[in-house]
């Protein structure tokens, strides 16, 4: 009897044991997560400083007017891009995709007739086509941005467009890393040890540290194409 009694204490025991270790261990993944982000933030107090000012900056940045007639002149051109030469555009890729299925079923395994040689070479002439098209239309966006000028508010608007999609970019990578680690919390868990509430906590933390990850890289992927958003307006900073 008192041995029975004994193992039921000791079960008891080893039960409030693990809950109160895993409890201890929720707390302390807590804990280095909020030290590591705050080591990050001091250590490097410029990135962190630039996140901040992306998000203000995306957030309320407004630019200044444009008068009507240099705003006209903007419209019309991109107007003219997207249908003069977006027609272009579609139809060199139109071509190229069938030049392109053309090559591919001609092509034999380690062999390349003639009509698989001609084939290859009107895919190289679109592909050629296509980059001139694409250089053209690069050019005629760099006279329109720079019509209107780096400090407009059509600059502001593209500086936020490319803050909200890298920042989106930077949270759909975050779930996508949490889903695949809530699939390696739930085939590793120990049913003994772990509970179902445990396992939804390790979860959204390890979605915590993830978010703060990926909103990072999507604020460093952000800042490297700032230079390039700034020399497409204009020639320097001040204009």
């Amino acid at each position: 009897m008192s041995s029975s009694t004994g193992h039921r204490d000791a079960a008891v025991q080893h039960r409030t044991g693990s809950n109160h270790s895993g409890g201890m261990d929720d707390m302390s993944i807590v804990t280095v997560a909020a030290n590591a982000g705050l080591k990050f933030v001091k250590k490097h107090y410029v990135i962190s400083s630039m996140y901040i000012i992306g998000l203000l900056v995306a957030l309320f940045g407004t630019g200044f007017h444009v008068d009507p007639i240099t705003a006209a002149r903007y419209d019309q051109t991109l107007e003219h891009i997207d249908v003069v030469q977006g027609r272009q555009y579609r139809s060199v890729m139109q071509k190229l995709d069938r030049a392109e299925r053309d090559y591919y079923n001609s092509k034999g395994w380690f062999s390349c007739n003639d009509e698989c040689q001609a084939n290859y070479q009107k895919v190289q002439d679109l592909r050629d086509q296509k980059a001139v098209v694409e250089s053209k239309i690069y050019d005629l966006q760099l006279d329109a941005k720079k019509t209107v000028g780096l400090w407009s508010s059509y600059a502001a608007q593209d500086m936020r467009k490319d803050f909200w999609n890298s920042w989106n970019a930077g949270k759909d990578t975050a779930s996508h890393w949490t889903l695949w680690d809530a699939l390696f919390i739930v085939a590793g868990g120990d049913s003994r040890d772990e509970t179902l509430v445990s396992m939804i906590l390790q979860t959204v933390l390890q979605y915590i540290m993830n978010l703060t990850v990926g909103l990072i890289a999507a604020i460093g992927a952000f800042v490297t194409t700032v230079p390039v958003a700034i020399a497409s307006y204009g020639p320097g900073l001040i204009e």
